[in-house]
């Protein structure tokens, strides 16, 4: 078990208003009236995460890089690091939201796209755009447009940095695991793209594959590591395919059984998540790689209320009761 009263005391600790926030919202379930959510929320845009995350973004809305001529990387900065301010329970009454989204909009070309149809920036981008409160913008429209014209013949996703594998290859080539699982998290979280045909495409795509491993070897995984990461970038993670699947209704298919297993074997003694892969940059601080980690829990508590029906959390008592 994951998600029990010690840990979701932990997780309503007052030292990390973001997960606090979720924890009420998207564990328990609580709205946005209630006091408790907030009063976590009022105290997010002022707190250490969230000013540490704003230091690196110039007045016009870029944010410092060391690559920032290099537009392959700058995206994949600009990917993960919207992503991370999402995650943190931001949104657009924060001028600062309004400023970075403004500017990645400044790069968005006419048919949605921002850079050679990456589909892994494409998606985690929607994912952030709709969190961050601009899932109606015209703008937002058009790359969720993209996106859903965007899926594959095998129901998964790819860029078009190759020729020969992209969108107008002469041939079928198989989809980017990067493409689609980031693809996936958009339609996890898009009330939209959520009830559409394509979805139910994109979730057999990950099915098939019994979530992450190899179809031609079943005990392989797809990729080397199966690591619990933090923050969600354009690299694949352990938990946020769970996470996606659980959501969109299929968290108890058998397909994924192996893959709990497996998340459930990187927990410690007390069911709590190690950080075990983070990004570099001194903007993004999630955690101590190696240690506890409370939004890697978070996450994996999402699944697990999604897996087992909201049995556990129902026999809790949220703490500060009566």
């Amino acid at each position: 078990m994951i998600i029990d009263e010690q840990n979701l005391t932990w997780l309503l600790e007052d030292d990390e208003p973001s997960t606090q926030y979720r924890t009420l919202t998207e564990l328990l379930g609580l709205g946005a009236d209630d006091t408790r959510v907030r009063r976590a929320r009022e105290r997010i845009p002022a707190s250490p995460a969230v000013e540490l995350l704003f230091s690196a973004m110039e007045p016009d809305g870029s944010w410092q890089y060391e690559y920032r001529e290099q537009v392959n990387r700058y995206f994949k900065y600009l990917s993960a690091t919207l992503s991370y301010a999402a995650e943190l329970g931001l949104d657009a009454t924060d001028e600062r939201i309004a400023r970075a989204v403004e500017h990645l909009f400044s790069m968005q070309k006419a048919d949605g796209d921002f850079h050679r149809h990456y589909s892994c920036y494409n998606g985690l981008l929607l994912r952030s755009l709709d969190r961050l409160g601009f899932g109606g913008d015209e703008r937002t429209c058009r790359l969720r447009r993209l996106v859903l014209e965007s899926i594959r013949h095998d129901g998964g996703y790819h860029c078009d940095l190759r020729p020969r594998r992209g969108r107008n290859a002469p041939t079928a080539h198989k989809s980017c695991i990067k493409g689609s699982l980031k693809s996936l998290l958009a339609f996890s979280e898009d009330r939209e793209l959520s009830k559409t045909d394509e979805c139910r495409r994109l979730a057999e795509y990950f099915l098939k594959r019994r979530l992450l491993f190899r179809t031609d070897a079943p005990d392989v995984p797809v990729i080397r590591d199966l690591k619990p990461s933090f923050p969600i970038t354009y690299h694949p993670g352990l938990v946020e395919p769970l996470y996606a699947l659980s959501l969109l209704g299929y968290g108890q298919c058998p397909e994924l059984a192996d893959a709990w297993v497996i998340l459930q074997s990187k927990t410690d003694g007390r069911g709590r998540l190690r950080l075990e892969k983070s990004v570099p940059w001194a903007h993004l601080r999630c955690g101590t790689r190696r240690r506890e980690n409370k939004w890697l829990t978070l996450y994996a508590g999402i699944v697990e209320k999604h897996r087992c029906g909201n049995l556990i959390l129902a026999q809790l008592s949220l703490p500060g009761d009566a």
